[in-house]
């Protein structure tokens, strides 16, 4: 166990930090930390600061749902760069993951590559840059840059680039500098575009969500691109709907979550396992 509970310009290996009877949380600043592991960690302020982690588990016995990105408590990890690591439990501020799994995490402004995120949400199998994912999301195989997603968003492979995301389903899905509010959108690519209340599959404009009318403006000419009547959907409930329930079957591929004799596909097994913390 070590007994020194706070680091800088120090290189920490192989060691296991339990602070549990420190009197003071272990504060680690412009250092290297390498297949060590962090355990039992309370909600006071342990934190690593412009660091570089290999190889190491960082776990909080709890951190309460209500703290926000801007508090100072919980655990943090800030302008740091991690390579296969697992962090649970814990703020992240403007750093780099690759290779990592984290649970229960809340994420700003860091890039993630080839690494897992999971708060009751998920985040597999994707590159994220300079994005947020909020509000029990789920995201899986998709691409963010200068993108947020929001209020249990269902992204599948898709790609967004300076998109903001709000109670949403995508799939296979290409959106670029696009606003989208309680749409469903399968199938299809769209740029430039304020997108609300409506159903896209391969192209085309298949429905709306609720009695709403359909809202498809360019934000470079502000012309609507809704002609016509469509047909009316269920409405998208932000509040209920788990992220991990299968979408509705007129947003749903047939091929991406079942195979033909409704067995689950091969797709399923890259979804995380559901980590409890």
């Amino acid at each position: 166990m070590s007994t020194v509970p706070n680091a800088r310009w120090s290189e920490v290996v192989n060691t296991t930090i339990t602070p549990a009877q420190w009197e003071s949380t272990p504060t680690i600043t412009r250092s290297k930390v390498k297949e060590s592991s962090f355990q039992g960690l309370s909600a006071s302020s342990s934190s690593i600061h412009r660091s570089t982690l290999k190889g190491v588990v960082m776990q909080d016995a709890s951190m309460r749902d209500d703290i926000a990105l801007q508090s100072a408590d919980g655990n943090a990890i800030i302008r740091s760069d991690l390579h296969d690591c697992t962090v649970t439990n814990t703020w992240v501020k403007r750093c780099t993951f690759k290779g990592c799994v984290l649970s229960n995490v809340r994420s700003h402004r860091s890039t993630a590559r080839n690494s897992q995120l999971c708060d009751l949400n998920s985040f597999n199998r994707n590159e994220a840059t300079d994005s947020v994912i909020q509000d029990q999301s789920y995201v899986w195989r998709t691409s963010l840059k200068k993108s947020a997603v929001r209020e249990t968003s269902d992204l599948r492979r898709s790609t967004l680039v300076g998109t903001d995301v709000s109670n949403s389903k995508l799939r296979k899905a290409t959106l670029h500098d696009c606003d989208v509010t309680d749409c469903v959108i399968s199938g299809t690519n769209f740029k430039g575009m304020i997108l609300k209340y409506g159903v896209w599959k391969k192209g085309n404009l298949v429905g709306r969500i609720g009695n709403r009318e359909v809202v498809a403006i360019s934000k470079d000419s502000g012309v609507s691109q809704v002609l016509g009547p469509v047909p009316v959907f269920p409405e998208l409930d932000s509040k209920t709907r788990s992220p991990r329930d299968s979408p509705p079957s007129y947003y749903a591929e047939s091929d991406d979550n079942l195979d033909s004799d409704g067995a689950v596909s091969d797709d399923s097994e890259d979804l995380p396992p559901p980590y409890k913390v």
